[in-house]
Order: C-alpha cells, then structure tokens, then sequence
C-alpha cells in the first residue's frame, strides 16, 4: 500500500471518529477548528465593552484615526441583537453608549469625544467593565476590547494609585471571578510602545496585546477566539467526568477455569470520541484475576456503551463473593490535539470500576458470625454518627439549578446529608440523582455543601461555596444558604 494511500487512511479514520466527512477533515485548517465545527455551538449573544482612552496623549499623531479605524471594524462584527458598552477614560470614566447594536453605527462612531489634558485611570475603566459585565441579565459572553497609548496613569486621589492596592485587588478579583463564568475575550489595542497589558491581564486572564498594526487581524479573529473559549469550557467540564467500567459474571458453576463475564464500557462524553486500549483486568486481596477475548482497541463514539463478552481465570485464595475487580486501560482520543494543544486542556480521563455482579453459587465460603456482624454494625453505626457530627454540618438553603441564565428548579436542603432522585418536571433533571451533604469550610462561617450528582450523561462532583456555582454538563449548580435569594447562575458557553 502507498504512503499516500494509508495516509487517506488515516485521514478518513479521524475524520469519522470526529464526526466529519473525510473532505471536511481535510479541509480544516487544523484540528482545533475541526473539533469546534463538529460542537456545532449555538450562536449567542455577546455582550461588547470597548474603553477608549481619552487622555491628553491621544490627541497626537494617528490616534484618533486609528480609534475610529477599531471602532468602526468592531462594529462590523457585532450583531444587532448584541450589546455594546462604550466608555471613554481619562481622570474619569464616561459611559458615551449603552445598549443594543441595532443600527446605531454611525452614532457611536461620532460619540467620542476629542481628547482633553485628563490622565488615563485605566483601573476605573476596568471598574466600569467589570460592572457592565457583573449587571443582571447580562449576554452569556463578552468581549471586552480597551484601547490606549500608555501604562496606566490615573490621577492623584484615585483609587487605582498603586498596583498593589486594595482596588486593583479587588477588581482583579471580581474579573477573574466572570471569566471563570463565562468566556470573556480580552484585547488590548496598543497604539505605542508603552503600553502594558499586565494590569488588563490580571483582571482578564485571557487577554491579548494587540499592536496597532494588528488591529484590523485581531477583530477579524474575535468571533473565532470567543467560540474556542467557549469550546474549551465545554469540553474542559465533560472531561471531568470519569468513564465508567462494569461487570457482570455468572459463576455458579464453579470458580476454576475460564468463566464467562461481561465487561461494559460507558463513555460520559456528550462530544469527545475516545478510544481505549490494553484493557485489563486486576483483583484485590489474595486473588489473581486474567481476563481473555477483550479487543485490543475499544472505540466509543461520544455517549456510547458497549457490552464486551470476555473470560475471566481466579487464582489464588480468598472469599469469592468479596471479589473487587479493577480494569484499567490506556485512553486517547483523536480529538487530543485539539483538547490540548488548540484548547489548552489537560486530556486525562479516568476509569472507574463499578462493583459487579455474580452468583455466588458453589462459591459461598464460610460465613461471618452473628457477634462478627453486630460488631461490625454497632461500629459502623458509632462511625456513621461521628463522621456526621464532625465532618458534614447541617445544610440550609437551596440548590438552584439553571441552564443559560433560566432558572430549571430550586431543591430545598435539609440535615447532613440529602439524597436527591429526580425533580418532576425539569426536563433532564427529571433523572437526577445523587446525593448533598453540608461541607464544613477551611476558614471563616461562610457555608458550603458537597455535591456528587448526575443527570443523564451529565455529572458533577465538588464543593459549592454561597452564592457560587459549579458546572454539570450545560447547565449550572448555584448554592445559596437564603432560600429565595437571587443567585446569578454562571453562563458557560
């Protein structure tokens, strides 16, 4: 076979573990734009905040051309539903528009003012960002573009004096806090050589310095660069979850020998194809477990399962009927390229073995004793009470959960721990399930649960501090100890 060949090959291979017809996959100017293309995301919203500095030294040179110039491309690339937020800074931050694109074009256009004998207080116009941003019913991502021609210079008597003050602190903060809601695309158009993306950069962890050369190539990549953050939240949150392993086995007919067992490989991935090689098999205790008739290769199309006959050889000796099997396996994905080095994501999932099931059968050994057993409860019971008391306080609040800023339901919490099945009525949530427990905090009063919950494909496992949220599939987790409180859900794609 010629290289050309196998190398179509492999192509045609990737391409339809990816989701995409094989010309597609060799069009694509790499895998990065292969992957977002096959999430297909739905188109959304995006909330634009542009800070124009309006210091003295903007007057000079092309600056103000070159602010129209920006202005005037960005406005190209918004759409009308969109919303804009134009303020322009110098000793003071002036909102000049707020509100919807529409066609107001030309009216932004001619809304700045010349430049005055101000300073630049770039805090406070990332104070101003932060608050258009943080305000309700804000879109579910953002842009943020501020252009200047200077490091930050704010007049005497501001707050954002020092870089190592509490204002700066805290708005660093509270930016950092939205950008781990929801993708916020960050730019900074430098317009000379002195500017300093380090301050914008701590608010905005994602952005990016752009010189004035670069403008025009640096709006035209925005829409691209906002669908890669919001591909790389969603697919960063799938892989979180584990893939699971489970078995069953029939062993009534004895334990020597080659016995029959079913493996089954489940994959959580909504979108991420997998593929799994070198399964093996490992038992705890004083047991040796071999498993033959696995392939060497598994392939899970993204939400597959599979059921996988195999043969499975026990040695050595130990209690059959406390047989904990463990399977391991290597796992790549030709989506890893992209997840890594496009998206930036760590690629490395874990496998979790679900307990089997078998009959025992021939298997059953000698039992525990009566007094075995009640010993074994009585300290379980003292166990239970102690970890309960010591470790899980008792919950207040509610739950809320949400999906692109709506609110799905409301779960009020009660005791330690609460076992959640399922809420009639709320779609996916209809098959949730879990459990909540109060979780007691390193430091402060501040009160927090622990969640371990699924829905569907779905899964989310972490601590939820008040008035925060935690991701689960698309939608979001918030906790608040006030039942009724208004808690912002976090908007992620």
């Amino acid at each position: 076979m010629s290289l050309r060949v196998r190398i179509a090959g492999l192509v045609a291979v990737a391409a339809a573990l990816i989701g995409l017809p094989a010309g597609v996959a060799c069009a694509t100017p790499g895998p990065t734009d292969g992957v977002i293309k096959a999430l297909a995301l739905p188109v959304q919203t995006t909330d634009f905040i542009v800070l124009v500095d309006n210091s003295a030294s903007m007057a000079k040179g092309k600056s103000a051309d070159t602010v129209h110039s920006a202005l005037s491309q960005l406005l190209k690339i918004m759409q009308p539903t969109d919303r804009l937020a134009l303020y322009s800074f110098d000793s003071t931050v002036t909102a000049q528009y707020r509100g919807l694109v529409g066609d107001q074009g030309a009216r932004m256009l001619g809304a700045l003012p010349k430049a005055t004998v101000g300073w630049s207080d770039q805090g406070a116009a990332l104070e101003a960002a932060v608050t258009e941003l943080a305000r309700d019913a804000a879109n579910p991502q953002a842009v943020v573009v501020m252009i200047t021609d200077s490091i930050p210079d704010p007049a005497p008597g501001s707050d954002y004096q020092s870089q190592e003050g509490k204002a700066w602190r805290e708005l660093a903060e509270n930016g950092r806090r939205l950008a781990g809601q929801r993708p916020i695309a960050s730019y900074l158009f430098g317009l000379s050589s002195t500017v300093d993306v380090t301050m914008l950069g701590r608010v905005f962890p994602t952005t990016q310095p752009v010189k004035a050369s670069g403008i025009s190539r640096a709006v035209a990549s925005i829409n691209a660069d906002v669908e890669q953050l919001r591909a790389g939240r969603l697919l960063g949150t799938e892989l979180q979850a584990p893939i699971a392993v489970s078995w069953t086995g029939d062993f009534s007919s004895g334990s020597t020998g080659w016995l029959p067992i079913r493996v089954t490989v489940e994959s959580p991935y909504r979108h991420v194809p997998i593929v799994l090689s070198g399964l093996r098999v490992a038992a705890a205790g004083e047991l040796s477990a071999e498993v033959s008739g696995l392939p060497k290769v598994i392939e899970l199309a993204p939400g597959q399962t599979r059921n996988l006959d195999a043969q499975l050889q026990l040695s050595g000796d130990g209690d059959l009927r406390n047989l904990n099997l463990t399977f391991d396996a290597a796992v790549d994905s030709p989506w890893r390229p992209a997840l890594t080095a496009g998206l930036g994501l760590t690629f490395e999932p874990k496998l979790v073995t679900v307990a089997g099931a078998r009959a025992d059968g021939a298997l059953a050994r000698s039992l525990p004793t009566l007094v075995t057993v009640g010993g074994l409860l009585g300290l379980s019971v003292v166990v239970w009470w102690l970890g309960s008391a010591l470790i899980s306080p008792r919950m207040r609040g509610e739950l809320i959960f949400s999906r692109h800023a709506e609110v799905l339901a409301r779960v009020q919490l009660r005791g330690r721990r609460q076992y959640l099945a399922g809420v009639p009525g709320a779609g996916t949530l209809a098959t949730l399930g879990g459990a909540v427990y109060g979780a007691r905090p390193v430091r402060g009063n501040d009160r927090e649960v622990r969640v371990d919950l699924v829905a569907g494909k779905s899964w989310s496992r972490g601590v939820i501090q008040d008035g925060h949220v935690i991701q689960m599939g698309d939608m979001e987790i918030a906790y608040s100890s006030e039942p009724g409180a208004i808690v912002r859900p976090a908007l992620v794609h």
